[in-house]
């Protein structure tokens, strides 16, 4: 059995065979790849969350103790997402003190610590433990397969698809910056090892100890120290031919005897991970931290563990669907060639360990590092079909990459004779097979760093249209701004960008009272503030158009409150026999003042599942000109046979209340569920959902903010509910911190609700108090009405926000 007791050094003749010229040539030639696949996005641009840090950078170099207040309390000052990352800040800081406002040098040092990356991961594969490495130096094979393993495990990192999140968003340095650290800590740790230098052992910690100040993912370094001991040292019946050398020794021990030698040998690391957590809660005030301050709760199982599926699949098959499209002909070659290629990896990899059992370590450590690096996001582990969210799987990468390469790399070895021609041969299939699904995942990373680039142009587009705006503005008047693209193709444009867009030196003076409108922001409660937008007489609507490059003015209809009867019939819709979508053409139907659109309907034929099914409606109108299912709106029908009304919350939708008029309607109706559409009429807000009011000297356009702090400790809330004619009682429903419901006036219950209280009365106040919250944060608030059963009926009331501070 093999273990790595005690560190000493090794002679010129354990070594792997000397760097030559053509293996510095093949990496010069992988990091030129890499620069000309990034080349696109080394402009002078930024994206979402990079401009909240402009805003900060702008501040802390004129106070440089924002900067050391990284140090101590939570990452940006920001307390409602508490994370603990203060080296990122000087990184930040280091850019801004050198490069200014200039997007270029930022994405630079981006890349930079990626290209490090590389050349770490390609080192620390020639550096893994291994113990034919002595029997086969008179042939040199062994040592040749570990630099093709190397180099190409470094370069299908390098131009991994999944990583523009990481290296071409400025923001997304986080998880740049932390690898590198963790993989300089790695490298270090196995040359002390090899060499029994002390100078490579402080390094190792001094590197960990950057990478904790980075990000909270090199949480797990310490443990990934011990697997690498474990594994490297228990008995994993080795065949006939494992051989000793001085890197390692056949030695007989329980796997608990090594799991208590590699705990003593790496206990430092452990203990630096102890006093990691102590800063950490004495600075956050919190073990935890994060968006929600809980490790284990999740909203629900199935939805957490179909994610989980969904994103496990995208980090194998990273396809990115808004580029190459949901059926391209493109994309499902390039898909069924890289599966293919996966699975002739696998087979010749899982054929390589049958015949050099020496090789079985390695692939075992590989796959433990790749699940303890999805351990620290297993919550937040869902990567979208346009790869947003996969940032965080780009530790994890490191592994996978290796793992993709070994059955390649090591084709040869599945012979079970030495013809020298067959290998040869072999060798020649494997490095085509790598040529192929390197040239793969450059051209997918390409496309994916050209919509980055697209991103960037047009949030620098924005910028430079709010500073023309401004500057033939006076003062600071309520603006809002509605069409401003979120993302193109996953690249972030304006999310969370438009409170540091809206700042000096971005724009030629900082404003306050400018705001974004759409469906995607969930934290402006659109909602609740639509009247109080159309009632302040100096505010102005702009509508961003993104073929032009411009913002529009836009104007809303003058009797907004004209009050309509309880029904009023629009058009006429014939019996929906078996189909399963019905489009209705709608004319002259104003979107502002159509609150709620409801059917009234006989169910004819319930569907096969006994349980409630989902009806969803789509629209057009002036503004959307096409249908689309991320603007549908969902509602919930009894699968019984009756007769039923159904409603449609339209209130709160942005695209739909600034879109003009009405063109098309589309239901979208479970296929084997039949019903007939007696009438299609509008029906009045207040009739279906709660109308809640306040007022807050926080808050002075009434947008649905409520502010509690020292200063301001509590506020008093106003709901009515006397027109809904089944409510006999109300339900407070506040979410968890830093969280959003699932969805905007829902009809049943939502999984991020923390706290529902009831209150007897149809009519009447609520207090709230800063001591009622468990703690500090963003926290959004909703009414719903209960009928005599304490049951819900209707939908739930427009959410306001409740910032609580300390």
């Amino acid at each position: 059995m093999l273990a790595l007791t005690p560190p000493r050094s090794i002679n010129a003749r354990d070594k792997l065979k000397g760097i030559d010229v053509n293996t510095l040539i093949v990496l010069a030639l992988i990091l030129a790849a890499t620069i000309y696949s990034y080349h696109a996005v080394l402009g002078n641009f930024f994206h979402g969350d990079d401009f909240v840090h402009l805003s900060w950078l702008s501040e802390a170099i004129k106070n440089p103790d924002m900067i050391w207040r990284n140090f101590y309390s939570a990452w940006l000052d920001i307390s409602t997402a508490r994370f603990y990352r203060p080296l990122i800040s000087l990184f930040m800081v280091s850019d801004y003190l050198l490069w200014h406002g200039n997007g270029t040098g930022f994405h630079v040092t981006n890349l930079v610590c990626h290209l490090i990356n590389t050349i770490l991961i390609w080192r620390i594969i020639l550096d893994l433990p291994g113990i034919s490495l002595v029997q086969s130096e008179a042939t040199g094979a062994n040592s040749h397969q570990r630099q093709i393993w190397a180099l190409s495990s470094a370069a299908l990192f390098a131009l991994y698809p999944l990583h523009p999140e990481a290296v071409s968003w400025i923001t997304g340095r986080v998880d740049t910056i932390v690898t590198m650290f963790c993989l300089a800590s790695f490298f270090c740790f196995r040359r002390w090892q090899l060499k029994r230098r002390h100078a490579w052992l402080i390094t190792s910690f001094l590197s960990m100890i950057f990478a904790l100040l980075s990000k909270e993912m090199a949480v797990v370094m310490p443990a990934l120290f011990t697997l690498f001991e474990v594994i490297y040292s228990i008995n994993l019946r080795s065949s006939n031919n494992d051989v000793s050398n001085n890197d390692v020794k056949i030695a007989s021990k329980s796997i608990w005897r090594c799991f208590y030698s590699a705990l003593s040998k790496t206990a430092l690391f452990w203990l630096i991970l102890a006093g990691y957590i102590i800063v950490r809660r004495l600075a956050l005030g919190t073990f935890i931290g994060g968006y929600d301050d809980s490790l284990f709760a999740i909203p629900s199982k199935s939805v957490f563990i179909k994610n989980w599926l969904h994103s496990v699949g995208l980090t194998l098959v990273p396809m990115n669907k808004n580029i190459f499209g949901a059926h391209s002909l493109l994309k499902i070659a390039l898909k069924i060639v890289w599966i293919a290629l996966l699975i002739a990896s696998a087979i010749s990899g899982t054929r390589a360990l049958r015949m050099q059992s020496e090789q079985r370590r390695h692939v075992l450590f590989l796959f433990g590092w790749l699940i303890l690096s999805l351990l620290p996001i297993f919550k937040l582990f869902n990567i979208a079909d346009d790869l947003q969210g996969s940032r965080l799987v780009y530790f994890g990468s490191v592994p996978l990459s290796a793992l993709i390469c070994f059955g390649f790399a090591y084709l040869p070895t599945t012979l079970t004779n030495n013809d020298s021609r067959w290998q040869l041969k072999l060798k020649i299939t494997g490095i085509t097979l790598l040529s192929l699904i390197l040239s793969i995942s450059a051209l997918m990373l390409i496309a994916n760093n050209l919509a980055w680039q697209q991103a960037g142009e047009m949030s620098q587009a924005v910028v430079k249209e709010l500073d023309r705006f401004y500057n033939a503005t006076a003062g600071d008047p309520p603006v809002y701004l509605v069409g401003l693209p979120d993302n193109i193709a996953g690249a972030y444009v304006c999310r969370n960008a438009l409170a540091g867009m809206t700042k000096a030196p971005q724009i030629s003076r900082s404003v306050k009272n400018c705001f974004m409108l759409t469906n995607s922001e969930h934290s402006f409660p659109y909602g609740f503030a639509r009247e109080s937008i159309h009632d302040t007489a100096n505010s102005t609507i702009l509508r961003w158009s993104n073929e032009e490059k411009v913002f529009r003015a836009l104007h809303l209809p003058a009797n907004v409150k004209n009050e309509k009867p309880s029904w009023v019939q629009i058009p006429t819709v014939e019996t929906l026999g078996g189909n399963s979508i019905l489009t209705v053409n709608v004319k002259n139907l104003p979107c502002w003042p159509t609150d709620i659109l409801t059917l009234k309907c006989e169910v004819l034929s319930p569907g096969l599942s006994k349980k409630d099914v989902v009806i969803s409606l789509m629209y057009t109108n002036d503004w959307q000109k096409n249908f689309s299912l991320s603007r549908r709106i969902a509602t919930t029908v009894h699968n019984t046979r009756s007769e039923q009304i159904i409603s449609f919350p339209l209130h709160g939708d942005v695209d739909w209340s600034l879109g003009g008029f009405c063109h098309q309607l589309k239901f979208l109706i479970p296929k084997d569920y039949r019903l007939k559409i007696n009438n299609l009429e509008v029906t009045p807000l207040s009739s279906i959902m709660p109308l809640l009011s306040f007022s807050n000297t926080a808050n002075e356009n009434k947008l649905g903010y409520i502010e509690l702090n020292q200063e301001h400790p509590s506020c008093q809330l106003s709901f009515d509910v006397t027109h809904m004619q089944q409510a006999s009682s109300v339900c407070l429903e506040i979410s968890k911190p830093n969280t959003f419901f699932d969805t905007a006036n829902s009809q049943t219950p939502d999984s991020h609700v923390a706290i529902s209280q009831q209150y007897p009365c149809r009519q009447g106040h609520i207090g709230l108090h800063r001591h009622d919250f468990p703690g500090s944060g963003i926290y959004q608030a909703r009414l719903r009405a209960l009928d005599q059963k304490k049951t819900p009926c209707g939908f739930a009331g427009d959410q306001i926000m409740i910032t609580v501070g300390q």
